[in-house]
């Protein structure tokens, strides 16, 4: 908790604050609804929300176990009326065979060094 971040417009009214500076919990930013859809019209402007999400498989820690990665995007755009959903972005990363046999705490030694479906992933933690 820190000093007051309000925004405040010429009217000394509130329009924007983060709640976490003067009370327990996560920063997000507040807009008062009036006064952000307000804005977007005069400057002629769209609001954009952008939502990102990853989900992984590793192997036990300090193995080169991994079963590949996906993630995905998805923006949001409202000009003050409903809010639309673009089409969503999505990426799968998959393993090679050496990575999904140390996942699965399989023998590497059958495998050959030119054995796989290409590259090692190298996975982000």
């Amino acid at each position: 908790m820190g000093a007051s971040n309000d925004g405040k417009c010429a009217r000394n009214s509130t329009v924007f604050f983060d709640p976490s500076v003067d009370r327990t919990g996560r920063n997000a930013a507040l807009v008062e609804r009036t006064a952000f859809l307000d804005m977007l019209r005069r400057e002629e402007l769209v609001a954009v929300w952008a939502v990102a999400g990853e989900k992984s498989v590793f192997g036990d820690l300090h193995s080169n176990g991994f079963g590949g990665r996906r993630a995905f995007t998805r923006l949001f755009v409202s000009d003050g009326g409903a809010l639309e959903a673009l089409e969503r972005y999505e990426i799968f990363e998959q393993p090679s065979p050496r990575q999904r046999l140390a996942l699965l705490g399989q023998n590497l030694d059958a495998l050959s060094e030119n054995d796989g479906d290409g590259e090692d992933v190298e996975p982000s933690a």
